[in-house]
């Protein structure tokens, strides 16, 4: 499941209010959510998000998604965003805007 590093100690913050998307990938027919507004470790996110499978909802209101914080997957899970504000599922999105890492 891991395809980012284990998450590191007293190096990894635990949260960052002005983290944002640095890095994409791209992906092919694959099932991603896109958030406006969504929320994850006091940081604010709007972009495309490739859903964790199978997908997972936690909580009223939040996704796993298969993305890295600072380079890294958090200790327990892949994150799992706060949707909060505009949300929409799109399936089989094929495109190179997918996020990533989010540092």
């Amino acid at each position: 499941m891991n395809e980012y590093p284990n998450w590191k100690d007293g190096k990894t913050p635990h949260t960052c209010k002005s983290a944002t998307i640095t890095k994409f990938k791209r992906v092919r027919n694959a099932d991603i959510l896109e958030v406006k507004n969504a929320k994850y470790r006091n940081a604010t996110l709007s972009g495309k998000f490739l859903l964790a499978k199978p997908p997972t909802a936690k909580l009223p209101g939040r996704l796993q998604i298969r993305c890295s914080w600072f380079g890294v997957t958090p200790p327990t899970t892949y994150p799992q965003l706060s949707l909060v504000g505009k949300t929409k599922v799109i399936k089989n999105y094929t495109g190179n805007d997918v996020a990533d890492d989010i540092s």
